[in-house]
């Protein structure tokens, strides 16, 4: 004959393995969170008051003609820039290679019949589009390339990527 002690391990068995089921799950969604970075946008939102600076200014005109996307590979230069687009709506996409944003913005140009709008950093974020700024030139797709550049109060003082690019 079996006794009540012998049988309450199998039940308290039950919600300790439920628990480490749901423990599981959550662990799981919380990883996966964090590899789409909904972590990051929910904590470094964009402060709407900010001070005003030269990528508003920016930012303020490629709104004022329309623009609703900006294609860019991420860079320290342009970053300014980046942030205003957010703030002010235009949706800002990342690439994995500065060609592919000009190929994009090329893209956006001929299919919405609007300008196609890259940002993307100086020197060899730069030099790297000049593929596919001839392909957009070629096909006489309006498009407008913003390169980054140094600070001018970091100029000739040995600036990462410091050298004029016209």
């Amino acid at each position: 004959m079996e006794t009540p002690a012998a049988a309450a391990p199998a039940r308290s068995l039950f919600p300790s393995f439920l628990l480490l089921a749901c423990g599981t799950l959550v662990a799981a969604l919380l990883g996966a969170a964090h590899r789409l970075g909904l972590f990051y946008q929910l904590l470094h939102k964009v402060d709407k008051a900010s001070v005003r600076h030269g990528g508003e200014n920016v930012a303020a005109v490629l709104r004022a003609h329309g623009v609703r996307f900006i294609f860019t590979l991420v860079g320290g230069h342009i970053s300014p820039l980046l942030v205003a687009c957010e703030k002010l709506g235009i949706r800002v996409v990342d690439t994995r290679h500065e060609v592919t944003a000009v190929f994009a913005a090329d893209a956006m140009a001929r299919l919405s019949g609007t300008v196609g709008v890259a940002a993307v950093t100086a020197g060899p974020g730069l030099t790297n589009t000049v593929t596919a700024v001839k392909n957009a030139q070629m096909a006489q797709s309006p498009i407008l390339l913003l390169g980054g550049a140094a600070s001018t109060l970091l100029q000739n003082r040995g600036a990462l990527q410091a050298v004029d690019q016209l």
